[in-house]
């Protein structure tokens, strides 16, 4: 699985709520090949730190850090790709931003090229046309606001003077100073129901640079990336949610979308 591939933050506010952290007795790896064994947890199960320690396991991994412990966004489900169990998002009516709709698996600090390849799919009955917001994962090299860079990937829609264009997947290279060149769009627009590739690449440090892919073809392309360091800590972000422009970007009924075959290695 390590060729042209699957597949993503806004810097929203975290909730307030406890985290929870499970940290592991493993060393940061400097190279590694894992997937998430999204079969080993039943279907229908409702996902917390237990759940997660049980979907991921590797020597890679440094820690797990677990925001939604009430267990409302996500569940295990069958009808992934490949006729695997996958990971289905629940996004509630009225909710915008992060929150605590969100876990990270940490890596600790890395030398080589990441790469995190998913597939992703909207369910029939997601709010797709109200402006956009993130899915995830995502990759995280560094601390945000000092010498951190994110690779994300959202949906995105224009809407202008009440005319609505098509959405598009988009890849957005970001930093404490802004975006990095800009956000790239998929040459093809999203369609509900539909299982859609998506890959993320990134190397920190001065020298590094940030990539993404949608159905295996090279959309965005950034580097030498600014304000990040190669020495900062790398964590996959699993956060998606509507936002980017407040309340107007909320989710006007409750809705959900998936994903699957989450791949994460170095190279």
């Amino acid at each position: 699985m390590g060729g042209l591939g699957r597949r993503a933050f806004i810097l929203g506010a975290t909730g307030t709520t406890a985290l929870a952290v499970m940290p592991f007795k493993a060393r940061a790896a400097s190279s590694f090949d894992f997937t998430a064994n999204f079969g080993a947890v039943p279907t229908g199960a409702k996902v917390g730190l237990a759940e997660l320690q049980t979907i991921w396991v590797n020597p890679a991994i440094s820690s797990i850090y677990n925001a939604g412990t009430a267990k409302q966004f996500f569940t295990l489900a069958s009808g992934g790709t490949y006729g695997s169990h996958c990971f289905r998002y629940f996004y509630p009516q009225g909710s915008v931003g992060e929150r605590t709709e969100f876990y990270q698996v940490k890596l600790g600090p890395q030398t080589v090229p990441v790469n995190v390849e998913y597939d992703w799919m909207f369910e029939n009955d997601f709010d797709l046309l109200n402006r956009g917001g993130k899915i995830g994962p995502c990759i995280r090299w560094g601390m945000p606001g000092t010498t951190g860079t994110n690779l994300m990937c959202w949906w995105s829609i224009a809407n202008r003077n009440g005319v609505i264009s098509q959405p598009y997947y988009q890849f957005v290279t970001q930093s404490s100073a802004g975006e990095f060149g800009g956000g790239s769009y998929s040459k093809n627009t999203i369609v509900l129901g539909q299982w859609h590739h998506v890959r993320l690449q990134m190397l920190g440090g001065s020298g590094g640079w940030t990539k993404g892919w949608i159905d295996g073809v090279l959309v965005h392309s950034r580097g030498p990336s600014p304000n990040n360091s190669l020495a900062g800590n790398v964590q996959i972000d699993f956060a998606s949610f509507f936002g980017g422009a407040g309340s107007t970007c909320a989710a006007r009924w409750n809705c959900h979308a998936r994903h699957a075959n989450v791949h994460i290695w170095t190279g």
